[in-house]
């Protein structure tokens, strides 16, 4: 099917395929924290909500504030993997593992999901390394070397 410029193979070349390696890379960089959540590496603390942030497309999050056990690690104005809803004064068990949030013990379902998305990703990133741009260089060195512009 041909809908004017949006056709598929415009599409596949220039919008899926960069596209899934932004979300390798994304998913990529937040898989080892997660895993690391769920083997129970990290400080284990406790997050308590001290805000909610609100937005048009999401709804509302809580963001918090992560005091380990021991209190050597505290961060504030961070997610909890899940987005649990407990409210402002709410408070829940959790592990830091230094990611971009903090989970809960045993790492909820971000292992998981992160494993999952990296392994699409990197799928759809290799399907399209190989029929987009490989393909092209075949093809370019295939008619560079063709018999009828050797003849003169």
């Amino acid at each position: 099917m041909y809908f004017g410029r949006w056709s598929w193979p415009f599409c596949w070349r220039y919008l899926v395929g960069p596209t899934a390696w932004l979300a390798l890379v994304a998913c990529a960089t937040q898989i080892g924290p997660a895993w690391s959540a769920l083997l129970g590496h990290g400080h284990r603390g406790t997050w308590t909500v001290t805000s909610l942030a609100c937005g048009k497309r999401n709804g509302c999050e809580d963001v918090g504030r992560f005091v380990s056990s021991d209190g050597s690690d505290v961060r504030s104005g961070i997610h909890m993997s899940g987005n649990p809803s407990v409210g402002v004064g709410g408070t829940l068990p959790a592990v830091d593992t230094g990611g971009a949030e903090v989970y809960p013990p045993g790492g909820g379902h971000a292992w998981w999901a992160f494993t999952l998305a990296t392994v699409l990703s990197a799928a759809v990133c290799a399907l399209w390394t190989w029929k987009f741009p490989i393909a092209v260089i075949r093809r370019r060195r295939a008619i560079r070397h063709s018999p009828l512009l050797l003849r003169d």
